[in-house]
């Protein structure tokens, strides 16, 4: 099942620890600001409260423009892909005072896991149906 709607919006500052020798932000920032507004998104829609817990299994992103401190960001999780035990997600970082201004693109794919055995479960109901969507046949 494929779908693209927004689903939640981070706002995240740009620290002075975030830039490199080169004074603007490193790369690796860039997955952090990914992961936060993941952590965000999940615990906006009581994922983490599940006792199935979602599993980063692919990630990546395309570095469109540097950013520079001080900056303020808004990063949005969008759900792209649902799968029976997966969902796949597409992101954004953009300039919170121009959000036309896109720093970067980036995916995740979250795979729903049992803690106790590490084999993949169904994913949540509540999670499902959190964000209007049917589980996949």
């Amino acid at each position: 099942m494929s779908t693209q709607a927004a689903v939640f919006t981070a706002r995240i500052p740009v620290r002075w620890g975030d830039q490199d020798a080169n004074n603007h932000v490193n790369n690796v920032s860039y997955f952090r600001y990914l992961e936060e507004a993941r952590v965000q998104w999940m615990v906006e829609y009581g994922v983490l409260a599940a006792t199935f817990k979602p599993v980063a299994v692919t990630l990546g992103a395309t570095f469109l423009k540097s950013i520079e401190y001080p900056a303020s960001l808004l990063v949005t999780c969008a759900v792209s892909e649902v799968g029976r035990r997966s969902i796949s997600l597409s992101h954004r970082i953009v300039d919170a005072d121009n959000p036309e201004l896109c720093y970067a693109e980036g995916y995740a794919k979250l795979v729903w896991t049992d803690p106790e055995t590490g084999k993949s479960g169904r994913l949540p109901e509540s999670l499902l149906s959190g964000l209007g969507l049917s589980r996949p046949e």
